[in-house]
């Protein structure tokens, strides 16, 4: 933002070519006081940012990225005549006056008036404001900067009521950085309807701190194709994710000291802009997409192996899993069905299952089943595993002690000794985002997303995995059996009866 000067260059000169310098330098720097925007050099993903006319776009920064330098210099753009414009910011601008924008931050003292205010009267021009100064401009009580054109920009924080967020029709709603919780994804959704009356667009600058949050799933979720490095572009949105390295205005020494002391997620989060799980995956180092995921398999391989099929039904929404298992007890998920509404009751997933049996040519040993189907009613008040009775389809119960069972794929995950088919999309989304809960007693997790991995772990449960400590003596390997301990290894032994080991 600054301008380079090159004093010995100066000094090398003659007293009369210093007084020419000397005068120019005070000429630009007069105009570059009135009107900051002079100096705005946005380098080249907050060029990209600047550029898009999408309905939403996002700057994912870093620390010291430039996000908030970049989205607010985008609002000013927006907000102020074109002759106030140098010539290269001049293509960026979207919308003519007067324009309406609403900033929301996380709070009032720490970002509205400790961040975005400083960065706002640093670049805005003077002339630009109503009165020609800020303190004439701003609107204190109502936390309004009103420009001399009719523009404004008004100031709510995401810890206000919901109520707060209505009423106005806006050109422009720009978070800078996320709104946290349920209550931040009901504050984007309320502000989304402020921009109807003028298909206005939504910004957001942020560094995604709260892991997968909502807005992982609202933004980065829906990113489209990766364009170039760090760009991503879609039918609706461009989403810019720039690191602490973009910034070209940073030396080696402060980008050091920026990540001084940080550990590697904390790197990956404030210094790259990326969004990293911080919350407490489940599965968080167990399962590893370069190793546990694989391309889906031919119907011809699953001959000779033996299919269950895990079910977790409900009427709001039903997930179900198909797994082979190989002699060597191996597991690999290689289909799933999604259902909700009317399509999720028995009746219908029966004949969803019965169609994915045709497909893949396959005869299921066990249809495994949450064990509270048993007593969960319908809206005829029948049971559920009596339902699927009905519709052609015996089910046992699965075994619903959720820490045993999440030990028990965490283990498979582990040993390499579960794969999943890239085709069963809902069961990795669901993975990535099935995560413990804190404020939780003992062992608990958080019960959202987590239909598939619930049908999962009832099917890894009916087949466990042998204990590390555990083996076999040779003449007990004679290939897996449901509710039997796993395959005999050479040079093992153990001190189990037979009747323990289900022989």
């Amino acid at each position: 933002m600054a301008l380079t000067i090159n004093q010995a260059a100066i000094d090398a000169m003659s007293p009369a070519e210093q007084a020419d310098v000397t005068k120019a330098l005070a000429a630009i720097e007069e105009a570059h006081t009135d009107n900051p925007l002079l100096l705005y050099q946005p380098y080249e993903k907050q060029q990209v940012f600047h550029s898009s006319t999408k309905r939403l776009k996002v700057f994912f920064g870093g620390n010291r990225a430039g996000k908030t330098t970049c989205s607010v210099a985008d609002d000013i753009i927006q907000a102020v005549d074109i002759s106030a414009l140098p010539d290269h910011l001049k293509p960026y601008k979207k919308w003519e006056p007067p324009f309406y924008c609403r900033i929301i931050s996380p709070d009032f003292t720490a970002t509205t008036e400790g961040v975005l205010f400083p960065k706002i009267r640093e670049l805005v021009p003077k002339s630009q404001l109503e009165g020609g100064s800020w303190s004439k401009a701003f609107d204190k009580q109502q936390r309004v900067l009103r420009f001399a054109n009719s523009s404004m920009f008004q100031f709510l924080s995401s810890e206000q009521d919901i109520d707060k967020f209505g009423g106005a029709a806006l050109h422009r709603v720009h978070f800078d950085e996320e709104p946290s919780g349920e209550k931040g994804h009901q504050v984007f959704l309320e502000n989304r309807m402020r921009l109807i009356d003028y298909m206005g667009d939504m910004v957001f600058s942020m560094t995604p701190l709260q892991g997968l949050s909502w807005t992982f799933d609202e933004l980065w979720e829906k990113r489209g194709e990766e364009t170039s490095e760090g760009v991503f572009v879609s039918e609706k949105s461009t989403i810019c994710v720039a690191s602490i390295f973009d910034n070209p205005f940073l030396n080696k020494e402060q980008i050091e000291g920026a990540m001084e002391g940080m550990s590697t997620k904390e790197k990956q989060s404030r210094a790259e802009g990326r969004y990293v799980h911080v919350a407490g995956l489940v599965y968080g180092s167990e399962y590893e997409a370069e190793r546990n995921v694989v391309k889906a398999p031919s119907r011809a391989s699953l001959e000779g192996k033996t299919i269950m099929v895990g079910i977790d039904p409900g009427i709001a929404t039903t997930a179900i899993v198909f797994v082979a298992f190989d002699k060597d007890n191996n597991a690999l998920v290689f289909d799933e069905i999604s259902l909700s509404d009317t399509s999720a009751i028995p009746e219908y997933a029966t004949k969803a299952i019965r169609a994915k049996e045709a497909m893949w040519g396959i005869k299921p040993t066990f249809y495994i089943i949450d064990p509270a189907a048993r007593h969960r009613n319908l809206t005829n008040a029948e049971q559920v595993a009596g339902s699927y009775l009905r519709a052609g389809i015996n089910t046992i119960p699965g075994q619903n002690a959720i820490e045993p069972g999440v030990f028990e794929v965490k283990r498979r995950f582990e040993q390499g000794t579960l794969e999943i088919s890239d085709n069963c999309q809902r069961l990795m989304w669901e993975l990535g985002r099935y995560r413990i809960d804190p404020r939780g007693e003992g062992f608990a997790v958080i019960k959202t997303h987590d239909h598939h991995c619930d049908a999962l772990r009832y099917v890894c449960m009916a087949r466990p995995q042998v204990p590390a400590t555990l083996t076999l003596t040779k003449k007990q390997r004679r290939g897996y059996e449901h509710g039997v301990v796993g395959p005999w290894v050479e040079g093992r032994k153990t001190d189990l009866p037979p009747a323990e080991l289900g022989f």
